[in-house]
């Protein structure tokens, strides 16, 4: 089930399940559409390609996690991953987000300097302060401009690496390694541009690649593996390869004060999230051993109400669901009020936390991340 379901039937009718007389005439304004973002894009990377505007260079590495396709490919535990690397090897990175959906509107957000967070979900964005939670030592900064946020980490934070989330679209900034997730089940947007399908370029910028990662394996069959694997090789033949899973690493309460065992015996799950991608999480759930009752679906980077609470654990309630679950990014961001309504009901919001698991081709990645260190 999809909770207000525009997002739904928009993917329905480029997945070409939608059915109306109507349907011909919106795909031909999409196409049409998609010809025009097709126009700009090309015309943008041929302006850069010649120097117009000129790049610049922050004076530390930069490593940039993106993505070609709109929707979640797994970028956000990639940046996460980087980040505990490098920490690991005595590093200082931070990292730069754009602050998608945040109410900041200044040049440099610091979310996070390392030592405190300093912002909100509501000023940063969730994805920005949930990084600076799970990486409490790393600086976490959001800015429409990466260069300027990059060099206040540098001059005032001490960085000497820098991990752009969502970076491979910004080319306003040299990078030293550009690192591009692939959904595994939906890699290419359904072949077309925006608005007719979800790519956001053309899927011949994989060649700007250094790395690709091929992300939730995990849900895609070894042989549709191997071909999209070999698909890979052939439009980027200079990129290293390198295959990923989401691994579940706990399932605990929404206040972080208790944890359940991640095996979930036909346990009768509520499944709820705002998320880009919430089959990826559901079928994580599956994979535990749950028996999902009911699926509800939210727009990405939702603020719920206080209905839209009751509704949920109403819907248990009458479903006989045992178990409420959601993920890490939907509990971030809910206000005060919000959090004592949830604690006051019978039943237990838990949360379930995603690591990523490089799976395949993992020495050659890190040996690659090593040297830039």
């Amino acid at each position: 089930m999809t909770y207000k379901g525009i997002t739904s039937n928009y993917l329905r009718l480029i997945q070409g399940k939608e059915q109306g007389v109507w349907v011909p005439v919106a795909l031909v304004v999409l196409n049409v559409l998609s010809l025009i973002y097709r126009f700009i894009i090309c015309l943008r990377t041929i302006f850069y390609r010649l120097g117009i505007p000129p790049r610049k260079k922050l004076p530390v590495k930069v490593i940039s996690v993106g993505n070609i396709t709109v929707g979640g490919t797994g970028k956000t535990p990639l940046v996460r991953y980087l980040a505990q690397f490098y920490i690991s090897r005595g590093k200082n990175p931070a990292i730069l987000l754009r602050g998608y959906k945040s109410e900041f509107s200044g040049d440099v957000g610091v979310v996070s300097n390392g030592k405190e967070i300093l912002m909100d979900p509501d000023e940063a964005g969730e994805e920005a302060v949930m990084l600076a939670r799970q990486l409490p030592e790393v600086p976490v900064l959001i800015g429409g401009d990466r260069y300027r946020t990059g060099m206040y980490a540098i001059e005032e934070l001490d960085v000497d690496i820098v991990i752009l989330d969502d970076g491979f679209q910004f080319l306003r900034l040299r990078r030293d390694l550009d690192l591009v997730a692939i959904d595994a089940v939906t890699p290419f947007g359904y072949d077309y541009l925006l608005p007719r399908g979800l790519l956001r370029e053309p899927v011949r910028a994989l060649r700007r690649a250094d790395v690709i990662i091929i992300t939730k394996v995990e849900h895609l069959p070894q042989k549709p593996l191997e071909k999209l694997r070999q698909r890979l090789i052939e439009i980027a033949p200079d990129a290293l390869i390198v295959e990923a899973k989401h691994r579940p690493v706990f399932l605990r309460d929404f206040t972080g004060r208790e944890e359940k065992e991640l095996e979930l015996n036909k346990d009768r799950v509520l499944a709820f999230s705002g998320i880009a991608d919430p089959q990826s999480f559901e079928s994580s759930l599956q994979n535990m051993g749950a028996d999902i009752v009911l699926r509800l679906r939210f727009p990405d980077h939702h603020h719920y109400s206080e209905e839209e609470i009751l509704h949920i654990f109403s819907e248990a309630f009458t479903r006989q669901a045992e178990l409420i679950i959601t993920t890490e990014k939907d509990v971030m961001g809910l206000p005060p009020h919000l959090q004592e309504l949830i604690a006051g009901q019978k039943m237990t919001l838990w949360v379930l936390g995603i690591e990523v698991e490089i799976s395949s081709g993992e020495e050659r990645f890190e040996d690659l991340l090593a040297n830039m260190a």
